[in-house]
């Protein structure tokens, strides 16, 4: 070709020259015949057969610590299937950048891989996985992405160290984040990392480099940042549709009072929204307690009884005007009114488009619990026409023998994560707390003792992976929450006075 023959010792491209199409066709030249050099036989070159064993160790590994470290759970095939996903999307991009920085124009504008490179968004797969996931298994994705990424470039151990601590960086800001600005701000300061640790490598280095070229880099690493955190931010609602995960960022949005469902809500059962708010605040303290997911309590408060907005007026927290429906039905069509809010939450909940999450609690906040007012009014009603028709001196066992406990029972599932039992807890103990005439420590200990137990004995946890001793801490922060929600106010002089009757000149009325 035109660069002629090139022996040991020539230089390609001699230093501050600008390279034109012969220095290109030279360079070209000579990586052409450094491939040809590489390869064994069969089209495989030495280079991709190294770095193939060294991909399959390193997959080998991982693989077996995840085995032995990483603790099984239900949605553990969801996650890995989620983690591969991100990881090759996350290698695609970076190949992408590559492959740009090859093009002739890039190395004659751009120095080619060695400034694009930096661009490329190594933390995009650790951000995205410690949001959707958890911080364990996207270390593993960081660890994968920069092992691989350097491969890519030449295995080179400085740029391991570089991407590795850009994922670190996005592990650390993307844990807990409650809003779209968290994700950003974890995107920017990996990018951050990524400029930090370019400019300090310069300084070790001896300022061999350009400093051209290392603010470039500097430069590309900000860009990364921003881009990481943009590619987030798009990425994450397809992938919580996919994969059907819920994250904290839905969730804060969901709790919004201004939502069009919350609102409905408010209209049409106010006081079935004040309970469901009552009941937000106790399940979220409890969840935070044993360190469950608290706000996903919360948010399933606030929508576990949408289902009411059905029938309203069958509910005694939106009775206000003393007509008590039940009062002309039998017990057995009262139940069956009940237990429809659940059916009828679920049916609202899909057409709302709200989280498989929130939709599983509507469904399991009852379990397959009894609903004893209405269980207990038919066997006193069976108990009577028993007493009435035979006179038995054993009526009330009778009537308990003549009802079917089953048409009482809600009709499940009963909670299957520790969030739907911290609510089950949390939504009994509301309602049956309106109930207390005068609000004691000693009251208020034997109502969540009462209604606690009963849960329990009635085996309404056994499908949860919750503990005894995890129950007795929820109980403990019912208690106190319950003392402070309901605390007596203190009694200001006159409070308690007869009304003074209304003189024929007043214009106003008590």
């Amino acid at each position: 070709n035109r660069g002629g023959v090139l022996k040991a010792g020539d230089v390609l491209i001699a230093p501050n020259v600008e390279v034109g199409d012969f220095e290109l066709e030279r360079w070209n030249a000579y990586r052409r015949a450094l491939l040809k050099k590489d390869n064994v036989g069969y089209g495989i070159s030495r280079t991709f057969s190294e770095n193939a064993a060294m991909a399959i160790l390193i997959i080998t590994v991982v693989a077996l610590y995840s085995r032995a470290c990483v603790p099984p759970t239900p949605r553990r095939r969801r996650n890995l299937t989620l983690a591969a996903t991100m990881i090759l999307l996350n290698l695609a991009l970076i190949r992408l950048v590559l492959h740009v920085g090859e093009m002739p124009e890039m190395v004659r504008t751009f120095a080619g891989q060695e400034i694009l490179f930096y661009i490329a968004p190594p933390a995009l797969a650790a951000v995205i996985l410690t949001v959707l996931v958890g911080a364990q298994t996207a270390l593993l994705a960081g660890f994968l992405v920069s092992a691989f990424s350097s491969m890519m470039i030449g295995r080179h151990v400085d740029i391991f160290l570089v991407l590795m601590l850009a994922s670190f960086i996005g592990i650390v800001f993307a844990r807990n984040v409650s809003n779209r600005g968290g994700v950003l701000k974890a995107g920017f300061f990996s990018g951050c990392g990524i400029s930090t640790a370019v400019f300090l490598a310069s300084l070790i280095g001896g300022g061999e480099a350009e400093w051209s070229t290392v603010f470039f880099q500097m430069g590309g690493g900000v860009v990364s940042g921003f881009l990481t955190g943009i590619l987030a931010l798009g990425i994450l609602p397809i992938l919580e549709y996919f994969f059907k995960i819920t994250t904290n960022v839905t969730l804060l949005e969901l709790t919004d009072y201004n939502r069009p469902l919350l609102r409905k809500l408010q209209f049409i059962a106010p006081g079935t929204f004040h309970h469901s708010v009552m009941v937000a605040n106790l399940a979220e303290s409890a969840a935070r307690e044993i360190g469950a997911n608290a706000l996903l309590c919360r948010c399933g408060a606030l929508y576990h009884d949408i289902g009411k907005m059905v029938k309203p007026e069958y509910f005694v927290e939106n009775q206000n005007n003393g007509v008590n429906p039940h009062g002309d039905i039998t017990p057995s069509v009262s139940a069956l009114v009940i237990k429809s809010h659940v059916r009828e939450g679920v049916e609202i909940a899909k057409e709302y488009g709200l989280p498989r999450s929130i939709i599983d609690i509507i469904e399991q906040h009852h379990g397959t619990g009894l609903i004893q007012f209405f269980y207990h009014k038919a066997c006193r009603q069976m108990a009577s026409l028993a007493a009435s028709e035979s006179g038995c001196c054993d009526a009330a066992r009778t009537g308990e023998a003549r009802v079917d406990k089953n048409l009482f029972r809600y009709d499940g599932p009963r909670p299957r994560t520790k969030e739907a039992a911290v609510l089950m807890f949390a939504d009994s103990l509301e309602a049956a707390s309106r109930s207390l005439k005068k609000v004691t420590p000693q009251a208020i200990d034997e109502l969540v003792e009462s209604i606690t137990n009963d849960r329990v004995m009635d085996g309404q946890l056994n499908l949860c992976p919750l503990t005894m001793n995890e129950v007795l801490h929820i109980r403990e922060n019912l208690k106190a929450s319950l003392l402070n929600m309901l605390h007596s106010r203190i009694e200001y002089p006159g409070q308690n006075r007869e009304p003074v009757p209304a003189t024929p000149g007043d214009t106003e009325k008590a």
